[in-house]
């Protein structure tokens, strides 16, 4: 999938949204949102909300708050990313983007939902990157 950024916030526009395999997406979020015995936290309903919504109109905006919640459950250094939940949200995140961020994209202690802009920016360096070499 290619993205760009929306100006003035951290919201990603997929520009080939005609290449959107929904099933299989629907399949990955159902795994994420499974039940699961090793970790009894439930994965973010307002995150769920908004994937749904994005997966319905794949022109509007990915929010900000959704992948960074997504990708805080594989890349949190705790029992949450050892958990199956972490490996199929990673699973998600591959699906929709080419890279996979090195750190947090944002800081527990104040938001879960928004990004730290230098985090932001390395990521989204490298999955320019692997965009254009695609």
């Amino acid at each position: 999938m290619v993205w760009q950024k929306i100006d003035d916030c951290y919201d990603l526009q997929l520009l080939n949204f005609q290449d959107v395999e929904r099933k299989a997406l629907l399949e990955l979020l159902e795994n994420v949102k499974r039940p699961n015995p090793e970790y009894d936290k439930e994965f973010n309903k307002e995150a769920l909300k908004l994937f749904l919504r994005w997966l319905n109109n794949t022109t509007e905006p990915l929010p900000e708050a959704f992948y960074c919640l997504l990708s805080n459950w594989f890349l949190t250094h705790c029992s949450a990313a050892k958990s199956s939940r972490a490996g199929y949200a990673r699973q998600l995140w591959e699906a929709l983007f080419c890279a996979t961020p090195k750190d947090r994209l944002t800081n527990w202690r104040i938001s879960g939902r928004k990004v730290i802009p230098d985090r932001f920016k390395q990521w989204w360096q490298e999955q320019v990157k692997c965009q254009d070499d695609c």
